[in-house]
């Protein structure tokens, strides 16, 4: 399968205000472990219970319950935003109002 450019899709990013997900069911404890490695290429910014704080790992994220998590990946001014909603699936939210262009877009090393 071949990823879009940034022009094959017009409406993908379309500001409507919603959010775009990407899921990716079935992860389990490698999918995280996958994912941890990834992202350490890129920016990042972790909040617990909305403040900025150390990104204590996933398996702690998990453990602690009691506080909301997001993990943002900065590709850009773009970020995709990380929610720890379930231990098997990755899910990812999108705002179109931060992809400009194709370098937002483009997330450089995952295989299409």
């Amino acid at each position: 399968m071949t990823r879009p450019s940034f022009d094959q899709v017009p409406s993908l990013w379309k500001r409507d205000g919603s959010l775009r997900d990407v899921v990716f069911a079935g992860a389990g404890a490698d999918g995280w472990l996958k994912l941890i490695q990834f992202v350490s290429a890129y920016r990042i910014t972790y909040k617990a219970d909305g403040d900025v704080a150390s990104f204590p790992g996933v398996s702690e994220v998990f453990r602690r319950r009691d506080a909301s998590h997001c993990l943002s990946i900065w590709v850009g001014e773009a970020s995709a935003n990380c929610h720890f909603f379930l231990e098997d699936e990755i899910e990812f939210d999108f705002a179109p109002h931060e992809v400009h262009g194709p370098d937002e877009q483009e997330i450089h090393g995952v295989n299409t």
